[in-house]
């Protein structure tokens, strides 16, 4: 793989689709056998999906594959990795989930994915309380836009179904939206795993960040990237 040759020899690609268990427990083994006994410093969990539409008319079944992927992989991912943050003797690792502003917040014409965020955080809460006697630090990151192919994938297409509900000429503003401000406006990657990084060598993290690119007052023409804790 290219990213492996780019990083050299100590990244290993661990390729897997975290809706499908037998995948997850490959990559599990596999993950062991490279440990060798040591244990695993961080689990970071960002498998994503979204998809534009109204729920008033959306599909069950597209509600469920969103959350399947948002929520249910996560916990997937978390169960079958967690030995090797934990191993006995060892100082425990910590578990960082990426969440988002939608987290806690409302994200029209994306409700399957704010429902999945909501889901996300509920679950890393109650994960948080349940793992602190086994000292392993649950965190999470909640961005908001950042400049990824989740927007390209926000076609025509997916709101042509939609062409007969009174929602329609919003899905288009909306789309055009994405396509100009939003994605302009968004951070870049690279800000983002600025931050992360910083978060990730914090020894002593808060619960939650909530990670925003927006403009000060005093500097109304530049956007930037923020940081708050919670």
């Amino acid at each position: 793989m290219e990213l492996a040759v780019a990083l050299g020899s100590q990244f290993r690609p661990l390729v897997f689709d975290v809706c499908k268990q037998e995948e997850i427990d490959r990559a599990a083994a596999e993950l062991g056998e490279a440990l060798a006994g040591a244990p695993l410093a961080a689990l970071v969990n960002n498998a994503g999906s979204a998809e534009i539409g109204p729920l008033l008319h959306v599909a069950p079944e597209s509600l469920r594959r969103q959350l399947d992927t948002l929520v249910v992989g996560q916990l997937r991912v978390i169960q079958s990795f967690f030995p090797y943050l934990a191993p006995e003797g060892a100082a425990p690792g910590r578990i960082i989930n990426i969440s988002s502003v939608s987290g806690v917040g409302i994200n029209r014409f994306f409700g399957c994915y704010a429902a999945g965020k909501h889901g996300l955080e509920g679950l890393t809460k109650t994960l948080r309380d349940e793992l602190t006697a086994r000292g392993v630090r649950v965190v999470v990151i909640a961005p908001g836009n950042i400049a990824t192919d989740i927007w390209p994938k926000q076609t025509d297409t997916l709101i042509e179904p939609y062409s007969d509900s009174g929602y329609y000429p919003e899905l288009v503003k909306t789309l055009h939206q994405i396509r100009t401000n939003t994605v302009k406006n968004a951070m870049s990657v690279e800000e983002f795993c600025e931050v992360f990084y910083a978060i990730f060598r914090n020894g002593k993290p808060a619960d939650r960040y909530t990670v925003v690119k927006k403009r000060r007052r005093r500097f109304l023409s530049r956007l930037r990237v923020r940081v708050i804790e919670g």
